[in-house]
């Protein structure tokens, strides 16, 4: 072997062993992310893929590096004869998201920003309703779509904490007497200190095709839940799991369907929804104690935190000047 070639396979050695080490390397970030969501690595669903995007350049890290990654997930799951959820085209649409939207505005230690209508709405829209297993195959309804509609409304309505929504079960849940919703009991949180128990209404809104009633019946119908968790997870076949979604995964599933709407990458977290409430009942004039009623905030101080921070855009002079010629 001459010089020049005996150099160049070295070189070519040298940067595949690179690759695998970043393969490698890539893969435990991964696997450690999914094990801390309580979601399945190997084999992973699109969905899972599509979380993780949002999460890693939520928390810092570069629209390419984020690429990056998506080669070790790709590498690891052929090397085990797996189907790649890489290639799927919505986990293309979420990274050329973040790729538009890469000045990604890092969050505060303040309230989090209201997620309301007609954003909300757009997210909303925004959910899948079809599943194909294959191209040419006839659609089903997407159980991930009915999931992340339900879990959407419902956090907004009731204005759940995401560990609220994460530990809802069926025997939590009841339908009103005079058929105006459900009504769903919170064992404990963080207001309830002496875990007492609270209760919350889920009013059917019809007409509206926002009503998070029904939203919440579609959602347990089409997944054959009658007992156990609400809201789980749904696989990339369009199956359901067992175990109940944990409180880090309702925020991904909530950052993956506002970056799938359209809306900036990293903005709003599951508790935009209870925020968005507050904010939103706020704006059509609804009193204080209702609001609280159904946050079930104790205490007028906290409430009013949401309120001011939306209101330096709202009652702000500065904001109504007009612009310079």
């Amino acid at each position: 072997m001459s010089l020049r070639a005996e150099a160049k396979s070295r070189g070519e050695d040298s940067r595949a062993k690179s690759t695998q080490r970043a393969y490698r390397s890539d893969w435990r970030s991964f696997e450690g992310w999914c094990a801390a969501a309580g979601l399945t690595a190997l084999p992973a669903g699109t969905d899972t893929v599509e979380l993780y995007l949002v999460s890693l350049v939520r928390t810092g890290a570069a629209v390419a590096t984020a690429a990056r990654h998506l080669s070790g997930i790709r590498h690891r799951h052929q090397a085990a004869g797996l189907p790649d959820p890489t290639a799927s085209p919505d986990v293309r649409s979420v990274l050329a998201g973040l790729q538009r939207d890469k000045g990604i505005r890092s969050r505060g230690r303040g309230p989090a920003p209201a997620l309301k209508p007609p954003e909300l709405w757009q997210v909303l829209d925004a959910c899948p309703t079809e599943y194909r297993p294959q191209r040419d195959s006839p659609a089903v309804p997407s159980l991930a779509g009915a999931r992340d509609r339900a879990l959407i409304l419902v956090g907004f309505y009731a204005a759940l904490r995401r560990s609220e929504l994460s530990a809802a079960t069926v025997a939590d849940l009841h339908e009103d007497t005079q058929g105006r919703g459900f009504v769903l009991e919170i064992p404990a949180s963080k207001t309830d200190q002496e875990g007492k128990g609270q209760e919350v209404a889920l009013p059917h809104t019809e007409p509206s095709p926002y009503c998070p009633a029904h939203a919440l019946q579609e959602w347990l119908t089409l997944a054959r839940i009658t007992t156990g968790p609400i809201f789980r997870g749904v696989t990339a076949h369009n199956t359901i799991r067992r175990t109940a979604l944990s409180a880090a995964a309702v925020t991904m599933i909530v950052e993956k369907a506002t970056v799938r709407a359209g809306l900036e990458p990293g903005k709003y977290s599951a508790h935009s929804l209870r925020a968005g409430f507050v904010t939103y009942a706020d704006e059509l004039g609804h009193p204080d104690d209702t609001i609280k009623r159904q946050t079930r905030h104790t205490a007028d101080s906290t409430l009013q935190r949401y309120k001011r921070h939306e209101s330096i855009w709202t009652e702000n002079a500065a904001t109504g000047l007009p612009r310079p010629p």
